[in-house]
């Protein structure tokens, strides 16, 4: 289970880069660099790939989300703690029930 929140833990700081990244109406941190002809990628170009990029940390984060629930819910079906109260009051009463058997010298 520690393996899966830190793979989303590592996936919710991806996604956050990502689409701080995204060209918006504000620009958001990748409004100084409108690149020229001999930049990497164009804009369209760099668009696509965040758009990519952040609809597979998307799904990666929300399978693992399930994986995570699916995993907690199996680990907390113990018996609540007031059930457990409940159990141990009952033996509690069947043990003052007993009769108390003198021990023979």
């Amino acid at each position: 289970m520690t393996v899966l929140l830190v793979i989303h833990i590592i996936v919710v700081l991806m996604l956050i880069i990502v689409i701080l990244m995204q060209r918006s109406s504000s620009d958001g941190f990748t409004g100084g660099g409108s690149g020229g002809m001999d930049s990497f990628m164009t804009g369209r170009g760099k668009a696509n790939l965040l758009s990519r990029t952040t609809s597979i940390l998307a799904t990666i984060f929300i399978v693992n989300s399930i994986i995570l629930a699916y995993v907690s819910s199996n680990r907390s079906r113990e018996e609540s703690v007031i059930k457990q109260i409940e159990i141990e009051q009952q033996q509690e009463k069947q043990e003052d029930q007993k009769p108390v058997v003198p021990l023979a010298d």
